[in-house]
């Protein structure tokens, strides 16, 4: 079974209808004005959406802000690329917190209607991957006026602590929320920019047989990693970081990862991390390397 996952897009409209700028969204388009602009370039999604496809995967997971600030034309932005795609495969999408940013884009279900397909229709969403493993999609975003904490809630908790509980040794579990519930020594981890169970849901990993894999994104930077605590041995988290991501480094975006789960979960998963190199993606010359983890 093969995932491909990427992380945060953020598309965005500069030139907003001055009524759209209400609450927080006047405060994100002064921030996209001043300094976001500068950091992400969606020129850069379609060709990661390209090579990712070309890995052939069994489904392509999205880790959320796929937006800015929540506006119907930042999601159409995303899906003409998404939908331009041949031979695109099964597509699973979680909300980010930028894709909540608003109360009314909660309300109205925004992202829901622009990705009907992809987006599941009430979460947690749990499927079965193959015999082995399976999938927990989980919704921690809610908007907030000023944080961008997460939130899971009561509901989706016990629904996961249901499946949890059902699983055994011979077994695997995915994970797929917007928000890191541990995060790498060294990696400053804010109270307003985490996700708020994250201590209940390390117990709740830390008590299950499966072992899991827990992919995320909201943090800008890609990683894979065992936490330190030794009760999370048999969980390792990675990081999507963002493909449009043009500030920094080598000012490419990130890629995406690419996993293979084995048919037994006891088997190694195998990680790729696929990133462009070579100028621009997508231009003539475009190269792409493979960082190659070995077998977790």
């Amino acid at each position: 079974m093969r995932l491909v996952l990427i992380g945060d897009i953020h598309a965005r409209r500069l030139l907003v209808p001055p009524w759209r700028l209400l609450g927080k969204r006047l405060l994100g388009q002064t921030n996209l004005w001043l300094r976001r602009r500068h950091q992400f370039d969606l020129s850069l999604l379609a060709p990661t959406l390209r090579r990712a496809v070309r890995t052939r995967p069994d489904l392509m997971l999205f880790s959320g802000d796929l937006t800015s600030t929540a506006l119907e034309a930042e999601f159409e932005d995303v899906k003409a690329i998404l939908t331009s795609l041949e031979d695109r495969p099964a597509t699973l999408i979680v909300p980010g917190n930028h894709d909540r940013y608003t109360f009314a884009a909660a309300r109205h279900r925004v992202i829901e209607r622009a990705f009907p397909r992809d987006v599941p229709d009430c979460f947690p969403d749990v499927r079965s991957l193959n015999n082995a493993w399976r999938l927990l999609a989980l919704d921690a975003s809610v908007p907030r006026l000023l944080s961008s904490r997460g939130l899971v809630g009561a509901s989706q908790q016990q629904e996961a602590a249901t499946l949890v509980r059902s699983l055994s040794a011979e077994h695997g579990l995915v994970v797929l929320c917007h928000y890191p519930i541990t995060v790498p020594d060294g990696i400053r981890s804010r109270w307003q920019h985490r996700l708020a169970e994250a201590d209940a849901l390390c117990d709740l990993m830390a008590s299950s047989r499966a072992r899991v894999i827990w992919l995320h994104g909201h943090v800008h930077m890609p990683w894979h990693f065992r936490p330190p605590d030794p009760r999370l041995a048999h969980v390792v988290s990675v990081n999507a970081g963002s493909p449009t991501l043009s500030r920094g480094g080598s000012g490419r975006g990130h890629g995406f990862w690419q996993i293979d789960l084995p048919d037994e979960a006891s088997g190694p998963i195998d990680l790729v991390r696929f990133e462009p190199e070579a100028g621009h993606a997508g231009s003539a010359d475009e190269q792409w390397t493979e960082h190659r983890v070995s077998s977790i």
